[in-house]
């Protein structure tokens, strides 16, 4: 094998977004939701009723959304949920609703140490780099942050399930961004922080899988990674194997 290109995921792999406990940290997101339509002057039931049935339905469309993998798009979703409850949603609003429940995560995320050097050797070493990512969220809540954090350049293709319209393991992100970068799946790599969608799913378009272990995350699944780091910076000593 020559390795002529390597995919990243972004959460837990180059940008941290687990940093608080996620239950209090949804919770604390729709509050302040919330609280802006509230201060807007939308008529909404009391909170406790408000945030359980937010969070309850969101919780069943995701897990949908895992199973199907048909990705869910909350800007369409939070429209239908305030138009469930009664209140008319004028267009831009739940956008608008969502930066502020995007907020409270904003806040919390870290850059995973070692990323800059990383991706640095990555384009020294002459191979394409791109990004796969699964999210709910609009794609300009994820480019804001890869700006944010000056590793934008560093990708020739980022694409993320929000704008694609289906979830990894999918194959066909797998294959539109190696189709994009002009690679074959045999000369390129994935790593993840997820067995299923960052292992088995570029496995089973060809490319080699490789885990980036975090800690307390559920690992049963039977799916055997190629290669297994700790840190990132793990990562291009792994990458000189395949060359």
């Amino acid at each position: 094998m020559s390795l002529k290109g390597i995919l990243f995921d972004l959460g837990s792999t180059l940008i941290e977004f687990d940093n608080t406990e996620w239950e209090k940290l949804e919770t604390a997101s729709v509050k302040k939701g919330y609280d802006y339509l509230v201060k807007r002057g939308y008529r909404l039931p009391e909170w406790e009723t408000f945030g359980k049935a937010f969070l309850t339905e969101f919780h069943q469309a995701w897990q949908e959304a895992q199973e199907s993998l048909i990705e869910v798009r909350l800007p369409e979703w939070v429209t239908n949920f305030l138009i469930r409850y009664g209140m008319s949603s004028p267009d831009g609003l739940a956008v608008e609703f969502l930066k502020q429940y995007y907020d409270p995560i904003a806040k919390q995320i870290t850059l995973i140490d070692g990323v800059k050097e990383v991706l640095g050797h990555c384009k020294k070493e002459n191979l394409k780099i791109g990004l796969i990512s699964n999210s709910s969220f609009p794609t300009e809540f994820h480019i804001e942050e890869l700006k944010n954090y000056e590793i934008l350049q560093f990708f020739e293709e980022t694409l993320f399930s929000y704008d694609f319209g289906v979830r990894k393991p999918h194959p066909d992100l797998f294959k539109h961004v190696l189709n994009k970068l002009d690679l074959k799946p045999q000369e390129t790599v994935f790593i993840g922080d997820r067995l299923i969608e960052d292992v088995s799913g570029p496995q089973k378009v060809g490319m080699k899988g490789i885990l980036k272990y975090k800690k307390e995350r559920d690992y049963s699944a039977p799916v055997v990674p190629d290669y297994v780091v700790n840190s990132l910076r793990e990562l291009p000593e792994v990458l000189r194997k395949f060359k």
